[in-house]
């Protein structure tokens, strides 16, 4: 029901129409409202921030990344590990931090620190969200296993990068690598397989020649059945 409102004292009540119910309410609840729209304001004075916060920590990421480089060329390994690691602690999931976990699985690999870059390659797998970075964090590991002589776990881990990552540009590599591995562990009929696969699927590919001798190699390693006589 309408109610009845007095516009000035000693002016006659008169019906309140929906318009002026809101005049009220607002003119009632000014101090809520304010409070209300001052705390959008400040939201959205946050979120630009974080945005433009966020971008400085990019571009800055990207020059200690740099820095980085510039470093490792100069021979000032712990001072690049050093920038690196500043990266990875403000950078998390963004292409800045796959840059910086690829970047530190190159050092440690000139280093031979396969154990680490193992490790390097795993975290940055775990962070990583673009699966064209959990390609590069996989094979990154997978090269670490073959360094540390865990060729089982290494054919694992290619395999299947192999089967995930079906039209990667890199499955001919996965594959020459792959049998490779089960060259390693004399598993000849494997490596068999793995060598004509790669020439069936990949006959034009920058690794088929090699895979044509290590399949040569392979068939010689094979003995052959000895002929029955009758």
């Amino acid at each position: 029901m309408p109610s009845t409102f007095y516009t000035l004292p000693g002016q006659t009540p008169g019906v309140e129409t929906k318009g002026q119910k809101a005049v009220r309410w607002l003119i009632t609840h000014r101090a809520q409202i304010g409070l209300a729209v001052g705390v959008a304001a400040l939201a959205g004075g946050l979120a630009v921030a974080i945005v433009a916060n966020r971008k400085k920590l990019t571009d800055a990421g990207i020059l200690q990344l740099t820095a980085a480089r510039y470093k490792a060329n100069q021979g000032q390994t712990n001072e690049a590990y050093q920038n690196i690691d500043d990266v990875l602690k403000t950078q998390r999931t963004n292409s800045v931090a796959m840059q910086g976990f690829v970047l530190k699985g190159e050092l440690l690999f000139q280093e031979k620190k396969f154990d680490e870059a193992e490790k390097n390659y795993a975290e940055g797998l775990r962070q990583a969200t673009s699966p064209d970075y959990q390609a590069l964090m996989r094979a990154g590991r997978a090269a670490s296993l073959v360094e540390l002589k865990k060729f089982s776990e290494a054919v694992t881990a290619y395999e299947a990068l192999i089967r995930d990552f079906s039209g990667h540009y890199l499955v001919p590599r996965w594959m020459m690598e792959t049998g490779r591995l089960y060259g390693a562990q004399s598993q000849w009929a494997q490596a068999q397989a793995i060598f004509e696969r790669l020439l069936t699927l990949y006959p034009k590919s920058s690794w088929a020649a090699e895979a044509q001798s290590n399949l040569n190699f392979v068939k010689s390693q094979i003995p052959t059945a000895p002929v029955s006589e009758k």
